[in-house]
């Protein structure tokens, strides 16, 4: 699922765990008149980090000398607390040798389950600032608004390892007569560690659109009914999943009743992730991989820490497990009796051809004797 606001792109990774490629790219987005992708490696580019990369999507078609000066920031979302997302800021000048540039070290894959892996989706907001391109637009646009630059300790091309000391664009002020240089002045570089907490001034532009995406946001929900919160049992749901909330208290109503944390947002948040591990194991037996299985683990270990008691949930994963494992059993059994009735099935067709076989030379025995065969 993916959601673009002005200079704003949002890639939310559905079923993330699942993931077996090496490397995923968004859908393309076009910002500042150019086109672009998000490239993530979910299992680390040759770290144990989530490594996540702003791609120049139409890079092999461009005309030869193209380049594109950006400075761009990814928010590697936390959906239990907006405030401790990660935030990796940087400037790069794009070109054909360098058609991609971001972080390898965005999070820590250990660290995922803090809050930036939820409900098995991660949610990646990236923002562009195009400063300037040398060659033809994807699509026309007027100037952008100057903004200040920030350049990150481990920014680097994706098909690369994090080079040692900081790395950042060159300027494009003494590039081409044709380049358009679209900002008028930079401000200091402000040097963060890009596999760490955030340490670098907040990118102005990035405020301002997180604001307006947060206000666009509240006016859709007054607007869209199905985004109406209700009150159930003081966690507050959404109104398509009052009913549900409603049903599990209904059946297990001591089950928030050591529950500690009382900020309403957290507490949806742990409600989210409760109806989260319900839906899963209402999933077919096929989807729910072993990946699936240890993220919903996980997902329980933090819910059970909180104060939630999930005794009942535990004894469903058993009996799913029991089907899971009574499952693989009999598809074990049927590939060995699809075998060997295969190897019966050849074993009948020697059979009748030598039934056959010897039927032709009964009937050739009882054919009689011709007079000329006599004499």
């Amino acid at each position: 699922m993916v959601k673009q606001l002005e200079k704003k792109f949002t890639w939310v990774i559905e079923d993330f765990s699942s993931l077996k490629d090496k490397k995923c790219y968004s859908d393309p987005f076009i910002i500042g008149g150019c086109k672009w992708r998000v490239l993530v490696f979910p299992k680390g580019n040759g770290v144990d980090y989530l490594s996540v990369y702003l791609d120049v999507a139409d890079a092999e078609s461009l005309p030869p000398g193209w380049r594109r000066n950006a400075k761009l920031c990814f928010r590697i979302v936390n959906q239990l607390s907006r405030e401790s997302s990660n935030v990796l800021e940087c400037q790069h000048e794009f070109t054909a040798s360098e058609s991609d540039w971001g972080f390898t070290r965005a999070v820590k894959l250990t660290d995922l389950c803090q809050g930036f892996l939820f409900n098995n989706r991660v949610t990646i907001e990236t923002e562009v600032e195009v400063l300037g391109v040398t060659g033809k637009l994807d699509v026309p646009v007027e100037s952008e608004k100057e903004t200040e630059t920030v350049l990150e300790k481990d920014e680097h091309p994706a098909s690369e390892e994090p080079a040692n000391g900081p790395q950042g664009g060159r300027s494009l002020s003494q590039q081409e007569p044709e380049f358009v240089d679209t900002s008028q002045k930079n401000s200091d570089h402000a040097v963060s560690d890009g596999g760490g907490e955030d340490t670098t001034s907040q990118w102005e532009p990035v405020q301002d659109s997180v604001a307006k995406s947060n206000n666009e946001a509240s006016a859709a929900e007054k607007i869209d009914p199905e985004n109406e919160t209700v009150d159930v049992n003081e966690f507050q749901v959404l109104s398509s999943q009052a009913e549900l909330v409603r049903r599990i208290f209904e059946r297990h109503p001591d089950i928030a009743m050591d529950f500690r944390p009382k900020t309403r947002q957290i507490r949806s948040a742990y409600m989210d992730a409760l109806l989260g591990l319900v839906e899963n194991l209402c999933l077919p037996l096929q989807k729910l991989t072993e990946d699936y299985i240890i993220d919903s683990e996980n997902r329980l270990t933090d819910l059970t820490d909180a104060g939630f008691k999930m005794d009942w949930w535990k004894k469903k994963v058993e009996e799913v497990n029991v089907k899971k494992t009574k499952k693989q059993r009999s598809e074990a059994m049927i590939l060995e009796l699809e075998e060997e009735l295969q190897k019966l099935k050849q074993r009948l067709s020697e059979v009748e051809a030598e039934l056959q076989k010897e039927k032709a030379e009964v009937s050739a025995a009882m054919v009689p004797l011709k007079f000329d065969d006599v004499v």
